[in-house]
């Protein structure tokens, strides 16, 4: 069975060189270009001559078709087995379609990547949509500060104690560093001073959750919640970086390259970026 062709809505279209070509032909010439043209992109099938169809559509009396179609015949219409056609307009849908179905392969590739490595972790899927990560307790690397791998990060379960908060002192000095360089980088707990404007600093979060959102809003949601804190001190930091690892990993999302998570990504990426 032949497989039916795309309907597509969108073609890339440049409106200057058509202005251009159809101003030597009569308007009824011009409409019926661009009807033909336009009933070929979104059914991927061409008008047929049969019974006065293409003068139909074209809103062309049949008495007038052969005159019109001689003008149609200068912008490089032809007939071929009782059907009119144009190579030009056959392009044009080609690429339409081609860039269609890449980007449904480009999606499909990035969702079975994300879902392959959620399970891998042993993180189950939400209902109707991608994987939601699950928080996990805080891992300290030997320098005292909690980071993520570049296939999982950290994560605290929302509610969590900062434990820096509490007066009495714990008789290891070494975990009790480690949580706190930990619970620093988180939004309920101390940041670094704010030096810029609050403002702009607003405005950078703001960006971080649209970028986020592209990947999953449960995830953009949960990033924002633990490591808001994290992204904070990277803006207070380095602004004019800060931006730069946004707009790399928005890229990155777009095109499926993040292999674990963002999070997870942005931490490489920071540690990479000039």
């Amino acid at each position: 069975m032949r497989k039916p062709p795309e309907r597509l809505e969108y073609v890339r279209y440049h409106c200057g060189q058509a202005l251009f070509d159809l101003a030597r032909v009569s308007p009824e010439a011009e409409l019926a270009h661009r009807r033909l043209a336009e009933f070929y992109w979104h059914t991927g099938e061409w008008p047929t001559t049969l019974r006065g169809n293409a003068a139909a559509l074209c809103r062309v009396p049949l008495p007038r078709w052969p005159a019109v179609f001689a003008e149609l015949a200068t912008l490089g219409w032809s007939t071929a087995q009782a059907r009119v056609q144009h190579s030009g307009v056959h392009q044009v849908r080609a690429e339409a379609v081609a860039a269609l179905r890449s980007a449904r392969r480009a999606g499909r590739m990035g969702a079975e990547r994300r879902w392959t490595a959620q399970k891998a972790h042993g993180q189950p899927s939400g209902p109707g949509g991608p994987p939601t990560p699950p928080p996990a307790q805080p891992q300290g690397d030997p320098n005292g500060v909690a980071r993520g791998s570049l296939k999982g990060r950290p994560r605290v379960a929302k509610g969590t104690l900062c434990l820096v908060k509490s007066k009495s002192k714990s008789k290891s000095g070494s975990t009790s560093s480690t949580l706190k360089a930990f619970n620093d980088e988180r939004l309920t707990c101390t940041v670094s001073p704010l030096e810029k404007s609050s403002g702009k600093e607003k405005t950078f979060l703001g960006e971080v959750k649209e970028m986020l959102l592209l990947w999953s809003p449960a995830f953009a949601k949960d990033e924002l919640a633990n490591w808001g804190g994290w992204w904070r001190n990277r803006y207070r930091e380095k602004p004019a970086k800060a931006q730069r690892l946004i707009a790399e990993l928005r890229g990155m999302i777009r095109e499926g390259r993040v292999s674990g998570n963002p999070g997870a990504a942005a931490v490489d990426l920071w540690s990479r970026l000039p």
